[in-house]
């Protein structure tokens, strides 16, 4: 046979079959039927198997990825039950461009009484959507800070900073420092380290103020 006379033509006819799934059945049944059923047979089998398996790992792999990051998001049918939630209470629906231009003049906590006095005449529906997609970016900053690649980022960024630290203790030491300026590298290692130590710190102050809350709500339900 001409397409299997060489390896190189071999090779390509193979992969002729993989792209194109057609070959000539008369032709190669021809000589010996059943080696060529065999062959056939067992060449399309396993190809389509580990290309299965091939497109299924990338899939999964990225599905998971996207799901890790994304954690458990609204529904689709919770997405069309806002959108008539919205619908039913149009007169009273405060747009999110009127919230971004309030949000500027509101404190950093904001609360529910704080946007009912911004918004008067704002709906007890949006006032519960908009408190949990908060609650929910909440969750998924506290997730995002507790991976294990940030961590390690923080971990890397102050084991270069305190190398830095080092080496300036050092010079300082043998009287060796250059001075008539900052070291612009060293800088942005250490405003790295402080805004990861202001998030962590945000992070800290809010889980505080939710074991607060629990334990003033204990608190009521063991006085009724």
């Amino acid at each position: 046979m001409e397409e299997f006379a060489t390896l190189d033509a071999s090779v390509g006819y193979c992969f002729k079959l993989m792209i194109e799934g057609e070959y000539d059945w008369p032709y190669y049944s021809e000589e010996n039927y059943f080696t060529t059923m065999f062959w056939m047979w067992t060449f399309m089998v396993l190809l389509n198997v580990v290309m299965l398996n091939l497109v299924l790992a990338i899939i999964l792999d990225v599905y998971g990825s996207i799901r890790r990051e994304t954690g458990k998001s609204e529904t689709a049918w919770l997405t069309l039950w806002r959108m008539f939630m919205q619908l039913w209470y149009r007169r009273v629906w405060v747009k999110s461009a009127q919230l971004l231009e309030a949000l500027q003049e509101l404190p950093d906590e904001v609360r529910r009484e704080d946007l009912l006095e911004k918004f008067p005449s704002m709906c007890n529906e949006q006032l519960k959507v908009l408190f949990q997609e908060c609650h929910f970016q909440v969750q998924m900053d506290d997730q995002a800070a507790a991976e294990s690649k940030r961590c390690m980022k923080m971990a890397l960024s102050c084991k270069l900073a305190l190398d830095q630290v080092t080496e300036t203790v050092k010079a300082l030491h043998s009287g060796t420092i250059v001075t008539g300026g900052q070291d612009g590298q060293a800088s942005n290692w250490v405003q790295k380290i402080s805004d990861e130590m202001a998030e962590q710190n945000h992070y800290m102050s809010t889980l505080r103020q939710r074991l607060e809350t629990v334990q003033k709500q204990w608190q009521a339900i063991k006085q009724k």
